[in-house]
């Protein structure tokens, strides 16, 4: 059992530092590092489970696990995250724990542990649709929204990232909602870990807002599909290093996340 007690952590700046320098951090067993510009602080909460119960909205339950908010992300440039996120977080499930609490947990971990052995092609999986349930790459948490886009899929070490989107309804779309995440499974002495990381990244090429006061929303509703193809156009084709953060960035905070080091 977890014991809830949250760890506030911040980064203070030097003069003399280079903006590349990374801030290495430690917590429990867990281990990773991070460019000094991409946040100011962390928060770091040990969750123990929230169980499913009747009329509960499914989004807000989940097992028991290690949630890290990067505060003051990108400094403090504007961002929307699909509920139930608040922040850019790292979230860290042990497995056992996942197949304890079952639901949509067990098969987004099961899905992802065949796909990680399997090794489609993920260029399948990529591309923008409110329709294809067969084309939903797995992602935990589980989140109150539908993941309607997906792009720059590949696989890293054991896990993959790609940039998504997810929306509730037939809306547009800003430079403040697209996503990088890892889902990934690793091994550690204290059991496997599910590892799930969400950073809002930047493209430039979508508007960071837009003014619907004149929309005419059920023109706009039939011709989403169009919509979502065009964003996803606009996006799929960039290079990692031209997003915000660069793609290779937050790649790299991955693959320094650590779990029960000696």
């Amino acid at each position: 059992m977890m014991v809830a007690t949250a760890l506030m952590i911040a980064i203070a700046g030097s003069p003399v530092m280079a903006q590349d320098a990374p801030h290495t951090v430690q917590y429990d067993k867990v281990r990773f590092s991070y460019p000094a510009w991409l946040a100011t602080g962390l928060q770091i909460e040990p969750l123990e489970a929230i169980p499913f119960i009747e009329d509960m909205m499914f989004a807000e339950t989940y097992p028991e696990h290690i949630r890290i908010s990067l505060l003051g992300y990108m400094d403090g440039s504007a961002y929307q995250l699909p509920y139930p996120l608040q922040t850019p977080q790292i979230h860290l499930y042990p497995t056992a724990a996942i197949d304890t609490f079952g639901y949509a947990f067990a098969e987004e971990s099961a899905t992802l542990a065949t796909l990680l052995h399997e090794r489609p092609d993920l260029n399948v999986y990529v591309g923008a649709s409110v329709t294809s349930a067969n084309q939903h790459l797995p992602f935990l948490p589980w989140l109150n929204s539908a993941q309607i886009l997906r792009s720059h899929a590949r696989y890293l070490d054991n896990g993959i990232r790609y940039l998504t989107l997810y929306a509730q309804d037939a809306d547009f779309i800003s430079d403040r909602q697209l996503f990088y995440t890892f889902q990934g499974l690793t091994q550690s002495t204290d059991g496997d870990q599910y590892v799930a990381v969400m950073l809002p990244v930047k493209t430039g090429v979508l508007p960071e807002a837009i003014d619907t006061s004149d929309v005419d929303w059920d023109s706009f509703a039939v011709n989403y599909g169009e919509y979502l193809a065009a964003t996803f156009e606009q996006i799929s084709h960039m290079p990692d290093d031209a997003f915000n953060p660069p793609l290779h960035t937050l790649d790299a905070l991955v693959q320094s996340i650590a779990l029960a080091y000696p």
